[in-house]
């Protein structure tokens, strides 16, 4: 669990009467949880599945990937009412929800979040921030493996990004690898920089280089219309 007001990550809380006290190194802040059990994360997951009446996937319970934010390219088919919340041509994760009853951004919070945001049941947020999320989605193939989507509250439309999360989280590039590749290439390397800025770009897919062209080749475009302009 992480410190509220500078992020910094708690270190073992002091607990009293069954109520822990978790206190920031960085800043003194202090978190108090109530009715405080020290639960292991086969313990967390337990207590999710059965609250839940759903089955995790194993590869989302295994999920430790060092980088907090992440891309994946839009899919092909994605609407025009969805890429209202897309600027460029991927869609951004930022963090993931923990498996902690205890943690601020939890998976624990979705029975709140789907009443708060008049979502549908029978989903798993896994990441959003109010207007979009990052789902679990079990209302198809029952309470063991559920696809991935994006949906937006307003209206519940969704877009299925993978069949499984196994398989989405081969779609998943970190943000700070996008960035310094496309950093790079605008500070003109040229594209074919791109190939060796980006690892396994074989391994993940082509269309994730043909978008990078794409985008590159638009505000090229834009960039020497302004200039004529002027």
């Amino acid at each position: 669990m992480n410190c509220h007001e500078c992020e910094t990550k708690f270190e073992k809380p002091s607990v009293v009467d069954n109520t822990a006290y978790f206190v920031c190194v960085e800043c003194g802040y202090c978190h108090e949880v109530v009715d405080y059990k020290e639960l292991s994360k086969e313990d967390k997951v337990q207590l999710f599945e059965k609250q839940y009446k759903v089955k995790l996937p194993k590869e989302f319970i295994e999920f430790t990937l060092d980088a907090s934010d992440f891309v994946i390219a839009s899919p092909s088919d994605i609407s025009k009412n969805l890429q209202r919340y897309i600027d460029e041509p991927f869609l951004e994760l930022e963090n993931f929800f923990k498996i902690d009853p205890d943690e601020d951004s939890t998976i624990f919070e979705t029975d709140y979040l789907i009443g708060e945001w008049n979502l549908p049941n029978k989903i798993i947020l896994i990441s959003g921030d109010g207007h979009y999320w990052y789902a679990l989605d079990y209302r198809k193939k029952g309470n063991t493996e559920p696809t991935v989507i994006f949906i937006e509250s307003e209206t519940s439309e969704y877009v299925v990004l993978a069949q499984t999360f196994k398989e989405f989280i081969t779609k998943l590039i970190p943000y700070n690898q996008i960035e310094k590749a496309w950093n790079r290439t605008m500070s003109c390397r040229g594209i074919s920089s791109l190939r060796s800025e980006i690892p396994d770009l074989g391994r993940y897919h082509k269309k994730l280089f043909e978008l990078f062209v794409s985008a590159w080749n638009n505000s090229l475009n834009q960039s020497l219309s302004q200039s004529s302009l002027n």
